[in-house]
């Protein structure tokens, strides 16, 4: 059994994950990836940590790193896929991994995002929520993926209102 998840789903499912393990022929038999920190000390025995720096090796966003590992898992290794043997694989991809660089970025209010998307949907029509969420944020700017699409929306209504 390989589980990857989040640590909210992982405390949801200790007491599950607890009793499989002890049903299993042997506890290397269930493996749970969790970011580090993240699965409860009951599973200490049967977790790995997901680093962030996977990113660099794996691509995409760390909200779905533990998926994207789990997948890189089961392509690199042929046979049982046992505690020690994934252990073993994710030291090779910590070695391949580069450190992950944390963009610098300065919170903006919702008035100037609103500005933002204003501006920018008047120089570049029809630009999806995702494309100027990504210029938002390579200017240098932060903002929560669902707050900026809350304002890009509302800009939007606004804009066919007149």
């Amino acid at each position: 059994i390989l589980i990857a998840a989040s640590p909210e789903y992982i405390d949801a499912m200790t007491a599950d994950i607890e009793s499989a393990r002890t049903a299993l022929t042997s506890p290397e038999l269930l493996t749970v990836l969790c970011r580090d920190g993240g699965a409860p000390n009951e599973l200490r025995g049967s977790t790995l940590t997901v680093g962030a720096d996977f990113s660099t090796s794996l691509g995409g966003a760390l909200t779905s790193l533990n998926a994207r590992t789990l997948r890189w898992i089961v392509e690199q290794h042929e046979g049982l896929l046992t505690t020690s043997a994934i252990a073993e694989l994710l030291a090779k991809l910590a070695r391949q991994s580069t450190a992950r660089e944390v963009p610098v970025r300065t919170k903006r209010t919702d008035v100037e995002i609103r500005q933002f998307v204003l501006s920018s949907l008047s120089a570049r029509a029809g630009q999806s929520r995702t494309v100027l969420l990504r210029a938002f944020r390579d200017s240098g700017m932060a903002v929560e993926q669902r707050r900026f699409g809350k304002i890009y929306e509302q800009v939007k209504l606004e804009a066919k209102r007149g």
